[in-house]
């Protein structure tokens, strides 16, 4: 969860809004509204019925973009949603970092539509323990970054 202000939470559920997004591609390419058609972000805590002990669920992007000529496979994406204020200021709200899975240029505009997850996509892989059981934490820890 990330933190806001109060004042951004109250914007955010006033009637009148003004809601900007923005992406930073490979920490070097700038997206913003005017290349953006559409992006939404999927966060969902199980992938049934009911919820497992220990399970989590990577968080999907979804973005269509125009006009952004940089190299998508891989690529790593930070996403931010913006509220501007009654003084024309914007405080922005990160949304995730992400890392493009698939994408595809949808029409002869150069549209591409994109699927990105989270690191937390990387870790989907059974844990086989090589120490001894029981073991203390940071052994657990230690066979699992090795």
């Amino acid at each position: 969860m990330y933190q806001v202000s109060v004042n951004f939470n109250s914007y955010a559920f006033a009637q009148a809004r003004e809601i900007s997004l923005k992406l930073l591609v490979n920490d070097t390419v700038n997206v913003t509204a005017s290349d953006l058609i559409s992006l939404s972000v999927e966060q969902v805590i199980t992938d049934g019925e009911t919820a497992t002990l220990g399970h989590s669920m990577s968080a999907i992007l979804h973005v269509k973009v125009r006009n952004v000529n940089v190299a998508w496979s891989g690529a790593k994406i930070k996403a931010w949603i913006g509220i501007t204020d009654p003084s024309d200021v914007i405080e922005w709200c990160p949304m995730g970092v992400f890392f493009v899975a698939s994408f595809a240029t949808i029409d002869d505009f150069g549209t591409v539509e994109l699927t990105a997850y989270d690191a937390m996509a990387y870790l989907d892989m059974a844990y086989t323990p090589t120490v001894n059981m029981p073991a203390t934490l940071a052994a657990v820890v230690s066979d699992i970054c090795t």
